[in-house]
């Protein structure tokens, strides 16, 4: 049976076509593959392309979970943390989309808040070495607010 390949870049051309680059890592895709962008709905597809260039979109802790919900409505927003979970579960993290993770946690309230605190602990269990090294490396103020995600 031939491996699944995980995407490693995925982008909307103008043209609106799916693009996708795959890397040789092995292993089920998450919900961003390909085949399955084609029967979610608006706010999945949307989630499911952002997943993919979550980390690279957001490393300078740009990404505030509440004015992603106020230009994306709240079902996107929870779409994406899905795929971002999805993500986490069948690929790993690396130990710049940790960092990524770690320190985009503006906006988050509520429901927003479990959800991403539910992401966070899926990434510390797929590799709890290196995201307590992550947290390490991080300020005590922020390693503060961080706590009660991680609980």
């Amino acid at each position: 049976m031939e491996k699944y390949r995980k995407p490693a870049v995925c982008a909307v051309c103008a043209a609106g076509v799916l693009v996708a680059v795959f890397a040789i890592r092995g292993g089920k895709p998450p919900a961003a593959s390909i085949e399955a962008a084609g029967t979610e709905n608006a706010a999945q597809q949307t989630a499911s392309i952002e997943a993919v260039g979550f980390f690279a979109r957001y490393s300078e802790e740009s990404f505030n979970a509440g004015e992603y919900a106020a230009e994306n409505g709240a079902e996107a927003l929870m779409a994406l943390f899905d795929s971002l979970r999805e993500y986490v579960d069948a690929n790993g993290l690396t130990d710049e989309e940790v960092r990524v993770l770690l320190t985009n946690i503006s906006g988050l309230d509520g429901a927003y808040t479990e959800a991403y605190g539910a992401l966070l602990r899926a990434a510390r269990n797929s590799d709890p070495d290196g995201f307590d090294a992550a947290v390490n490396a991080l300020d005590e103020a922020r390693r503060q607010e961080l706590l009660p995600l991680l609980d």
